[in-house]
């Protein structure tokens, strides 16, 4: 009467093994085989079903998974496309400074009409610099873009880890 795996197939040496490593909180058999000896499905019995091995919270939970994995790919993704793009307005960028240069030196060497190159130079320099902060910009909201996903990811770990943890340590007594 005092064994805790009494009327089950679950011993010492298979619980581990062959649900703990499965995804079932540590002692949930145990407190299960307690919970049914009274016969009626109480409210507390038909929760803690549902932490069973292959059962619909461990599912949601791979669920879950999945789909963090999956935007981490995503972001991933996104990351090194933009990485991509940040090299060719770089590139740009640079052509479009070597460009300015040489017209710079043209203007000098030529002595075209200065009023009217100046305007265009400094309409370039304009041009060039609100690249640099649309840049910048870009930059700055796709930081923020990943800090605020790492904080809702690390916050729904941290609940799923409380949770489990709680579960744990309301049944510790029970070992």
């Amino acid at each position: 009467w005092l064994d805790p795996f009494k009327g089950t197939e679950v011993t010492q040496q298979t619980e581990i093994p062959e649900y703990v490593e499965e995804g079932e909180p540590l002692g949930l058999r145990r407190v299960v085989s307690l919970l049914n000896t009274g016969g009626s499905e109480s409210f507390y019995s038909t929760y803690l079903k549902k932490w069973k091995k292959k059962g619909e919270f461990l599912e949601l939970l791979k669920k879950i998974t999945t789909a963090i994995n999956g935007l981490n790919d995503k972001i991933q993704t996104a990351q090194d496309e933009l990485n991509k793009r940040t090299a060719e307005v770089t590139r740009a960028q640079d052509g479009l400074a070597e460009a300015t240069g040489a017209c710079m030196e043209a203007a000098k060497n030529w002595d075209l009409e200065k009023e009217d190159l100046t305007n265009v130079m400094q309409e370039l320099e304009t041009s060039v610099v609100n690249a640099k902060q649309n840049l910048e910009d870009l930059k700055r909201k796709r930081e923020e873009a990943k800090l605020a996903w790492m904080e809702t990811r690390d916050a729904l770990v941290k609940m799923h880890k409380e949770a489990t943890t709680s579960l744990g340590e309301t049944h510790a007594g029970l070992y």
